[in-house]
């Protein structure tokens, strides 16, 4: 069983998400503190399905938004405005494709932050959009986890 566990939070929120956490972040609340992966991979193991058989999908791409005061707030949870600009190729508000995501992390006025609740990477760009998105490092979490011991 192939578990899609991103997208579970949406821009009509007005706050800046993480695509994809492996666990909720503090400032997520009520029913917002299950939309993660832990907590969808727990339902399925409570209602009998066996750890052998759930696949956890990554993805591939990132949600991006307009932060409404990065002077102060450029955290996942933040306020913002609408979604991000969009990248070259996807060419939608909003979304980028992971290679257009690269593109960003090697201007040197981006910023790359590590969100260590939800165990995934952020990055602050252009000086006032977030992106929430998949790397190396949080795939290597998801896939090393003892989350099933």
């Amino acid at each position: 069983m192939l578990l899609l566990t991103y997208d579970l939070k949406t821009q009509k929120e007005k706050k800046a998400r993480i695509t994809s956490a492996l666990f909720p972040i503090s400032n997520d609340t009520g029913f917002g503190s299950t939309l993660n992966q832990a907590s969808a991979i727990a339902k399925w193991l409570t209602e009998g399905a066996r750890p052998d058989q759930i696949v956890l999908g990554i993805a591939g791409y990132g949600r991006s938004y307009q932060l409404a005061d990065p002077a102060r707030q450029r955290a996942p949870g933040s306020p913002v405005v609408g979604p991000g600009k969009p990248g070259p190729v996807t060419d939608e508000p909003g979304v980028m494709a992971y290679f257009e995501i690269c593109d960003k992390l090697m201007n040197s006025t981006s910023i790359r932050e590590w969100q260590s609740e939800s165990m995934t990477p952020y990055l602050i760009y252009e000086e006032k959009y977030f992106i929430g998105y998949e790397d190396i490092y949080s795939v290597t979490e998801k896939v090393n986890i003892e989350y099933f011991e």
